[in-house]
C-alpha cells in the first residue's frame, strides 16, 4: 500500500487524525490546535459511528462553544467530508442561519474533496461532474451535501446526518418574533428532513445567544439530547462538569481566548452578550431581580450641585482570600434627601499593599467606611484602623447574595437609587441588574449601600460586627 493509501486509512480510522491531515486542504489558515478540538473530534466520531453501520442512534446531539474555537472548520467542513471518507453514500444536510455563510463553509468541503490529496488518499470518492454545485454536490456513491438556511423549503430531501451551525444570529435573537421564527423552522421543517428518524443523526453547534435561544428551546421539547457545553473559562460551567479538568489555568484555549482577549470581548459585547456567547450562560434581564430602569443615572455636574458639602460613605468588597480573578472594589456614596446617589467606583486586582494606598487616594471626601469582614477584609480593616483615621464598621451577611439583592429591590423599584454617569458604570448596571453575573463585587457592595443608607441596620440584611 502506497503512503497516500496508508494516510487515507489512518485518516478513516481517526477524526482527529483527519482534521489535522486535511486542514490545510480546505482552508488556507493553519490549525491552532488545542486539547477541546480534539475532545471534539471524539464526541463527533463517537455519535456518527452509528451511521456507518447504519444502526439505531442514540441521542441527538448539541454543543454549545464560544466563537473563535474552531466548530464550524471542525463540524461543517471537516465532518461532513470524513463521514463521505468513510461512508460516501451518506446524505448530509447543513444548515446555518446565512445562506452566504453555509456556502461558503460547504464550498471550503468540496474544495477538500476535489483536492490532489483527497485524490490519492480516497481515489473511489470522487463527487459526481454532472452534481457538483456549491450547495449541492453528490459523490458518486450517491450521498452527498445539501446546504440551507432558516426560512428555507427543504421539502423533497433527507438526509442521514443534520447539521446546524449556528442557526440563530445575534443581530436578531433578542426579537422574539425572530427567535419563534428559527425555532420554528429547526423543529417543524429541518427535523422532519430525516431519512429515518430512529438512525438518521442531528447536531447542533452554536454559542448561547439567549435565555430562550435555540439551545433552550430544543431542551425544553423533552426530546432526548446529549447537550456539551465549554465556555471559554472556568466563570461559565463546562458540561459534562469533568472537563473543567482540563482547562489551563481556567482558560478552554489559552493561546486563542486569553484571559486578554476576553476582557477586550467583554468591553467590546458587554456583560449581557459576553455572559451568554463566550461563557454559555445567558442572562434574562426580565427576570432579573433589579431592573435597569428602576436606576436612574444623572451628570456629574447635576451631582456636584446636589453634593456640595455632604459628607460620603464608602463601601469595600474585597477580593477572597488572595484570589487574583477577583477584584477588590470601593464603592462611593452619599444620602441626599431620602435618595442614594453612587458617584465613583474603583475597582482592581492589586494586592494588599498597593490597594491599601489606592483606598487612602480614593476615599477623600468622607471618613465612614463599611468593609464586609470576610477573610482578606479583616486584614483590611486592621491596616486601616491602625493606619488611618476612617471610620470603620464592619458587615457581616445573614442571608445568600441573592436574598440580599432581593430584600433591597422594593427601595430600588421605587427610585431611590440614582448613579453618576461615569465609564465604569455600564459594567456596573450588567452586575447589578443580571442575577448571575460571572462578577458580583459591585454588585455586592451596591447591597449593602442601599440596605445601609436608605433602609437602615435593622432590615437584618446584615449585622454590625
Amino acid at each position: 500500500m502506497n503512503r497516500h493509501l496508508i494516510i487515507g486509512e489512518k485518516a478513516r480510522r481517526s477524526f482527529a487524525f483527519f482534521c489535522q491531515e486535511f486542514w490545510e486542504s480546505a482552508d488556507t489558515s493553519t490549525p491552532v490546535w488545542n486539547w477541546h478540538m480534539d475532545y471534539l473530534c471524539q464526541v463527533a466520531q463517537h455519535y456518527v459511528s452509528t451511521l456507518f453501520n447504519w444502526q439505531p442512534k442514540g441521542n441527538d446531539l448539541i454543543i454549545n462553544l464560544p466563537p473563535g474555537t474552531s466548530k464550524s472548520m471542525i463540524f461543517s467542513v471537516l465532518l461532513p467530508a470524513w463521514v463521505l471518507a468513510k461512508r460516501p453514500k451518506t446524505r448530509i444536510i447543513t444548515a446555518s442561519y446565512s445562506e452566504t455563510i453555509g456556502l461558503e463553509l460547504a464550498m471550503k468541503t468540496r474544495n477538500l474533496m476535489q483536492s490532489d490529496k483527497w485524490a490519492l488518499c480516497f481515489p473511489t470518492i470522487q463527487l459526481k461532474a454532472d452534481e457538483n454545485s456549491k450547495g449541492n454536490y453528490k459523490t458518486v456513491q450517491g450521498g452527498g451535501r445539501f446546504v440551507t438556511s432558516t426560512g428555507s423549503n427543504v421539502i423533497g430531501l433527507h438526509g442521514d446526518l443534520l447539521i446546524g451551525d449556528d442557526l440563530q444570529n445575534l443581530d436578531n435573537v433578542w426579537s422574539e418574533k425572530e427567535r419563534d421564527r428559527v425555532n420554528r423552522w429547526t423543529t417543524g421543517t429541518l427535523s422532519t428532513r430525516k431519512t429515518d428518524k430512529e438512525r438518521s443523526l442531528s447536531i447542533f453547534i452554536q454559542q448561547r445567544l439567549h435565555p430562550q435561544d435555540l439551545t433552550s428551546h430544543l431542551l425544553s421539547l423533552g426530546t432526548p439530547f446529549t447537550l456539551i457545553s465549554l465556555p471559554a473559562s472556568l466563570d461559565g460551567a463546562p458540561i459534562p462538569s469533568s472537563l473543567s479538568a482540563s482547562y489551563i489555568n481556567g482558560m478552554l484555549d489559552p493561546v486563542r481566548l486569553s484571559s486578554n482577549v476576553l476582557q477586550q470581548y467583554k468591553l467590546t459585547l458587554g456583560t449581557r452578550n459576553y455572559n451568554a456567547q463566550f461563557l454559555q450562560r445567558p442572562d434574562d434581564e426580565s427576570h432579573s431581580i433589579i431592573k435597569r430602569n428602576w436606576i436612574k443615572v444623572i451628570s456629574p455636574e447635576h451631582f456636584e450641585a446636589l453634593a456640595h458639602g455632604k459628607e460620603f460613605t464608602y463601601i469595600m468588597d474585597t477580593a477572597y482570600g488572595g484570589d487574583k480573578a477577583d477584584f477588590n472594589v470601593v464603592l462611593e456614596c452619599v444620602r441626599i434627601d431620602g435618595v442614594l446617589y453612587i458617584s465613583r467606583v474603583y475597582r482592581s486586582l492589586e494586592e494588599f499593599p498597593s490597594f491599601i494606598r489606592s483606598i487612602n487616594t480614593f476615599c477623600t471626601r468622607g471618613k465612614r467606611m463599611l468593609i464586609e469582614a470576610k477573610a482578606s477584609g479583616k486584614s483590611i480593616i486592621q491596616q486601616l484602623r491602625s493606619s488611618t483615621s476612617f471610620n470603620i464598621q464592619e458587615l457581616v451577611p445573614k442571608d445568600s447574595k441573592l436574598v440580599r439583592l432581593a430584600a433591597v429591590s422594593p427601595t430600588v423599584e421605587g427610585g431611590r437609587v440614582v448613579v453618576v454617569q461615569g465609564p465604569w458604570v455600564d459594567e456596573f448596571l450588567d452586575q447589578v441588574c443580571t442575577n448571575n453575573p460571572p462578577h458580583d463585587d459591585m454588585r455586592d457592595c451596591f447591597t449593602y449601600a442601599v440596605d445601609d443608607l436608605i433602609k437602615g441596620q435593622s432590615t437584618g440584611v446584615y449585622s454590625w460586627g
